[in-house]
């Protein structure tokens, strides 16, 4: 914070990730083409302005750089996407604007 304006910025870096063969089967990497996906990071940035201390508007950008999550050719083809969607999301990059009214004296 400075002044009036506030900002963060936020990474997150989520480590490597088992492909789909290797979570196939009992046998994990010893499974032909196992293997790991490699890691994903996210850049996340919110910046506000306090107008006053009963008005504050903020804008967030999530997933500033547009990544997508690692391709995983492992995947059969039963399903729409190459990737694991409980460890990923592919919606890309988000935009929010807020404006917060505090009312009293």
């Amino acid at each position: 914070e400075r002044d009036a304006w506030s900002s963060t910025v936020y990474v997150n870096r989520m480590g490597k990730s088992p492909n789909y063969l290797a979570t196939l089967s009992t046998d994990g990497y010893a499974t032909p083409g196992a293997a790991d996906l490699p890691p994903l990071t996210l850049t996340n940035l919110q910046v506000g302005y306090k107008f006053s201390p009963h008005l504050q508007l903020s804008g967030t950008v999530v997933n500033v750089f547009n990544t997508m999550p690692p391709a995983d050719h492992t995947y059969p083809g039963t399903s729409s996407q190459p990737f694991n969607i409980f460890n990923y999301s592919n919606l890309g990059t988000s935009f929010r604007l807020e404006v917060q009214y505090k009312g009293g004296k």
